[in-house]
């Protein structure tokens, strides 16, 4: 399977690596490489068969994501089409959420796992599932936020990103599409299948 075959190839890699490096810091060198190898395990793989698909919550150019339960918890499922987006930008994208999946941060969407369907033509990405994205928020004309929570907003953004620059990694596709809220409006970080660490000798986008 696609997704199985990524997670043994990141395994595989990882034997490359010089033993006196840590684990934190082989992550973020092969992150930073063409592909991004991540240190892996095959917990992540995701049996297809125990995600329930229910409401699409939205949709982009290369899949749909949905409202979904996992094993009785509810999560997000990206669904996205392999061909559509290419095996080797699929495998790209999988390896750097993979990779940046290991850091764990109070605003930043918890990973769960990577799931393929059984005819091979699309690969689920499952996280944890928020209330809202903070784009349905401020395109709705009701419940407009208040300043003190306009303000708790951009704290939560302003502390993942420092969290994440402090780790050496750059998100490279803030918007609002991209950040979550909860039900206390708490907002969390997602979607990291563009992230890259940072280099002083190289030019990055933000």
């Amino acid at each position: 399977a696609f997704a199985m075959s990524i997670i043994q190839t990141l395994k595989q890699d990882l034997g490359l690596l010089p033993q006196t490096v840590s684990a934190e810091e082989r992550t973020l060198q092969r992150l930073d490489s063409s592909d991004g190898m991540p240190n892996v395990e095959a917990s992540w793989h995701i049996h297809v068969e125990d995600l329930e698909l229910g409401e699409c919550l939205g949709a982009g150019n290369y899949g749909q994501v949905y409202a979904g339960s996992y094993l009785g918890t509810d999560v997000a499922v990206k669904r996205m089409d392999i061909e559509a987006m290419g095996r080797d930008n699929m495998t790209k994208y999988i390896k750097r959420e993979l990779a940046c999946s290991k850091y764990s941060h109070p605003n930043i969407v918890g990973f769960i796992g990577v799931a393929e369907e059984a005819d091979n033509t699309f690969v689920l990405l499952v996280t944890e599932r928020l209330q809202c994205s903070l784009r349905d928020i401020l395109k709705s004309e009701e419940n407009i936020p208040t300043w003190p929570i306009r303000i708790s907003f951009a704290n939560d953004i302003a502390k993942a990103l420092a969290f994440l620059h402090a780790k050496g990694i750059i998100h490279r596709d803030i918007k609002s599409k991209n950040l979550l809220v909860d039900e206390n409006n708490k907002v969390k970080l997602c979607d990291f299948g563009f992230a890259r660490t940072g280099s002083p000798n190289r030019r990055q986008m933000t």
